[in-house]
C-alpha cells in the first residue's frame, strides 16, 4: 500500500468523524454543556428560579449551585431557542420576598445558548 493512499485514507476517516460529530450539517459543536449563571453576593436565598418573559412560565433548573453562582438557563433550552433571542428574568427569594430580579436576554445557535445581555452578579442585602 502506498504512503499517499494511506494518508488519503486517514484524511477521509478524520473528515468523516468530524462531519458525523457535527450538530448541524457543516457545523462542528463542542461537547460542553453551557449554563448561564449569576453570582449572588451576600445572603443565601431560600429559593431561586427563572421566569420566561414571553409566557410567564417558571423555570427551575437544578438546585445545585457552584459556590455563589446560581443557574439562570442552560443548554437544555438550546433547541427551543435555536435561531431566536428571548428575555428571561432570574429571581432570588429570601424570607418570602423577592430580593433579586435581574433580566437576561438569551439566544441560541445550532449548538449552544449564549448570553446576549444580563448582569454577572447581584447583591442580596
Amino acid at each position: 500500500m502506498s504512503t499517499i493512499f494511506r494518508i488519503s485514507t486517514a484524511l477521509c476517516l478524520v473528515g468523516a468523524v468530524f462531519f458525523l460529530s457535527a450538530c448541524d450539517i457543516g457545523t462542528a459543536c463542542t461537547l460542553e454543556f453551557r449554563t448561564i449563571s449569576i453570582e449572588l453576593i451576600g445572603d443565601t436565598p431560600d429559593d431561586f428560579y427563572t421566569l420566561r418573559s414571553s409566557t410567564g412560565d417558571t423555570i427551575r433548573l437544578s438546585n445545585e449551585t457552584f459556590e455563589d453562582y446560581y443557574p439562570v438557563l442552560d443548554d437544555s433550552w438550546q433547541e427551543e431557542l435555536r435561531g431566536s433571542e428571548e428575555e428571561f428574568v432570574f429571581e432570588a427569594v429570601l424570607d418570602g420576598t423577592v430580593v433579586v430580579s435581574e433580566t437576561f436576554v438569551v439566544e441560541a445557535d445550532v449548538c449552544h445558548i449564549n448570553k446576549v445581555s444580563g448582569p454577572e452578579s447581584a447583591t442580596i442585602d
